[in-house]
């Protein structure tokens, strides 16, 4: 599992916005977005939904009217000219230029703007802006890039496509990318989104920016993997989202390699590679009118976004309590669990949960443990029983109705893996092998992952696939978590769009070829549709804007993937955080841990999953100190401050914080506190007191318990900690 700072220092951040150039005017204390500006030699695309006024002298849209021109949002209303991002290469250095239009050719639904950039007097490139409207959407695309004189194209910045100012009512932005937040312009800071950690302006979990008054609002869509998110808040008040479209990666960058806090960037030099991105620049801004609560518009624009994804590639993670066993590790005096011990844990954790359906990933099952060995997987550890052992628990489990599979890992490799080979070895931006940590004991070094196609990788998934059985799916950690790596090697550089198609996603084809789905770690805007379940959430951070908490995140993927939480143990807070962002636990245990706490953790955390992962989210309002988040059915109320929450669903309360009185599958009803008390539910249609049964579940049976029917509810009086279902006879 990979790990993500949550903060950049002062310094770190500041060289790294001046070397990437990716958001480098977010080192300034103060941003000012000037006067509006009359809209200079307009040019006029419209629909019988949309019309759009471009400023012909700087090639932007100024103003978009929606449905009628008493629906109106500004576009570029400074009529700012486009910067471009180039880089000289003798001698080396990179530049920020202004483009002008040379040319503009209306083609009825669309218009091209003919761009060039130019540097001491000389072309340094030239390139198509082109606008297509359809209906009440505008498609922005970056098209016939020519680089001229020595020079090559980074970037081209659209940060403001569509503006508003606080002078306007009830104006407002949102944006998604860590869970969501909503800013009311009139309250909001002076800032802006700030650049990811690893990789920059890039909007990996979810590429969705919105803008919008009580009206009209905008949903700005990234359809390309490594195009930029901008959203920012100036100083006198503008408030502005927009594009930047990559065309090559900058070569200058210092990039973090993931070696820890503190630790030194890796910045490039005359040698680095502009990697060239290899996916055409697509944006879409989609218009709507506002109905209702204006407050409440950012929820109709996460449905839209909905309605785009792929669905949901499998259900077989839905009703599935999902979790690792922590086996081994090379520091380690002995193991954690052995092969034996885990048929133990999952034959009591089957016990305790009433035999529902269980995925178990084992991590550190590979020679000496986790994260040894690879890219080789022809080793099972010895020490936790060995190939033998490992079969035998995989064959053993499907009697608690438990499926164990692997958790691997593409991503890494090691020097002292029989497998090693510099050939598939990424290149950080100075030229030198990719180095990462050394999470177990010795330094990781990051494979270039279009590389290893070439050089074995689907040739190890027919292997892992054949030799180890696999029971429909597996766990391949990190693969997801960087949607895009990029490949700085000097004779076979690759973008992380290269690396993302050429590597990871045939990766993924060649196990589904072989009938096996895969998990991974995190969430990512372009594994929708090819990866259904994520072991972690979506990375919640603080808006640099003030903008407050909004559930965007599941409102958007709820139907298209599940994914797991930072739940952390005896902190009550996650389990808010998971009610609100929609997980479920993010679990792992090992043989010395009591088996209790793996029971708390699927009552408590998993169970209230289940039963909202697949409620759409209709509603939200933000009363301050608490939520209320509308289901399909059902209603949310949690307090991120106090960590706090209830869920109602069909009339009744079924979880809180503590404890949980909710279905188990479709014909049982599961109760459980942390302390003593009387839980009840309603009494399920058909079902009376002379054919119901409650049973405590314990490690080595169910045992009988009192049930009583009051009301047409069923009553239990429950222990601390032990788990009661109620079934029909």
């Amino acid at each position: 599992m990979q790990q993500e700072d949550l903060k950049l220092n002062r310094r770190t951040f500041v060289k790294f916005a001046a070397a990437t150039g990716v958001g480098s005017f977010l080192a300034e204390e103060k941003i000012y977005a000037g006067e509006p500006q009359k809209t200079q030699h307009p040019v006029v695309l419209q629909t019988s939904a949309l019309q759009v006024t471009f400023d012909g002298t700087a090639g932007t849209p100024a103003e978009y009217a929606f449905a009628g021109r008493s629906r109106r949002l500004m576009g570029d209303d400074t009529a700012a000219p486009i910067v471009v991002r180039v880089c000289k290469k003798d001698p080396w250095q990179q530049e920020n230029l202004s483009a002008r239009v040379l040319s503009t050719r209306n083609e009825g639904s669309g218009v091209s703007f003919s761009m060039s950039a130019v540097s001491g007097g000389a072309e340094a490139t030239s390139f198509l802006l082109h606008y297509v409207v359809s209906g009440s959407r505008l498609t922005v695309t970056l098209e016939q890039v020519a680089e001229k004189n020595g020079y090559e194209l980074l970037e081209v910045r659209l940060p403001a496509l569509v503006t508003v100012r606080r002078q306007q009512q009830n104006v407002w932005m949102a944006h998604g990318d860590t869970g969501g937040a909503l800013i009311e312009l009139a309250d909001a800071k002076p800032g802006q989104l700030a650049p990811n950690q690893f990789w920059g302006d890039i909007l990996s979990t979810l590429p969705v920016l919105m803008t919008g008054d009580a009206k009209t609002f905008c949903v700005l869509t990234n359809a390309s993997f490594m195009d930029g998110g901008a959203m920012a808040v100036s100083t006198d008040g503008r408030g502005a989202m927009g594009t930047v479209q990559r065309y090559r990666v900058d070569g200058s960058q210092c990039a973090d390699l993931n070696l820890g806090k503190g630790e030194p960037l890796n910045c490039g030099n005359s040698g680095t590679p502009n990697l060239l991105v290899r996916q055409p620049s697509v944006c879409h801004l989609d218009f709507f009118p506002v109905i209702g609560d204006w407050k409440q518009a950012w929820l109709a624009g996460a449905h839209h976004v909905r309605t785009q994804l792929p669905p949901k590639r499998t259900t077989m993670y839905d009703d599935v309590y999902t979790y690792g066993i922590r086996v081994d590790e090379p520091t380690w005096p002995h193991p954690a669990t052995t092969f034996a011990q885990c048929e133990e844990i999952i034959r009591e954790v089957a016990s305790l949960t009433g035999n529902t359906p269980q995925i178990v990933h084992l991590w550190g099952w590979q020679f000496k443990g986790k994260d040894t060995g690879y890219p080789a997987v022809n080793v099972v550890d010895e020490r936790i029983g060995g190939y033998e052992g490992m079969m035998r628990l995989m064959e053993n489990a499907k009697k608690y109705n438990a499926r164990v599979t692997l958790s691997d890992n593409y991503d890494d490799g090691y020097r002292s893996s029989p497998a090693w080979s510099e050939d598939i070895v990424a290149r950080r931006p100075d030229g030198e092998l990719y180095n990462s940590r050394s999470w177990t004991g010795e330094k990781s070094y990051i494979l270039g992952l279009a590389k290893y196609i070439r050089h074995g990788a689907l040739e190890r998934v027919d292997y892992t696939c054949k030799q180890y059985k696999l029971p429909g799916t597996t766990h391949i950690d990190v693969l997801t978590y960087y949607a895009v790596r990029n490949d700085w090697d000097r004779q076979h550089p690759a973008s992380g769009y290269t690396n993302l198609a050429d590597g990871k996603f045939k990766i993924l084809d060649a196990f589904h070829e072989h009938g096996i789905d895969v998990s991974s770690e995190a969430p990512r805007y372009p594994f929708m549709g090819k990866v259904s379940f994520f072991w972690q959430g979506c990375g919640i951070r603080p808006c640099p804007m003030g903008g407050r908490a909004i559930p965007m995140f599941p409102a958007v993927y709820r139907q298209a993937a599940v994914w797991g939480d930072g739940m952390h143990r005896g902190d009550m807070s996650p389990g808010a955080l998971q009610v609100f962002h929609g997980g479920g636990p993010r679990f792992m245990t090992r043989y010395e841990e009591d088996r209790m706490v793996v029971a708390e953790t699927f009552y408590l955390q998993a169970l209230p999953w289940m039963l909202l992962h697949r409620r759409n989210i209709l509603s939200f309002v933000d009363e301050g100190q608490q939520s209320r988040i509308g289901v399909e059915g059902g209603e949310v109320h949690v307090s991120l401050e106090t960590g706090e929450y209830t869920v109602t669903i069909d009339g009744a309360q079924v979880a809180a914080r503590n404890w949980i009185a909710c279905p188990l599958g479709n014909h049982r009803i599961a109760f459980y506190s942390t302390e003593a008390r009387t839980l009840r539910h309603p009494l399920p249609t058909g079902w009376t007191e002379q054919n119901i049964k409650a049973e405590a579940a314990s490690k080595t049976g169910p045992q009988p318990v009192a049930v009583k029917v009051q009301d047409r509810e069923i009553a239990i009086e429950v222990s601390p900690r032990t788990p009661v279902i109620v079934t029909r006879n």
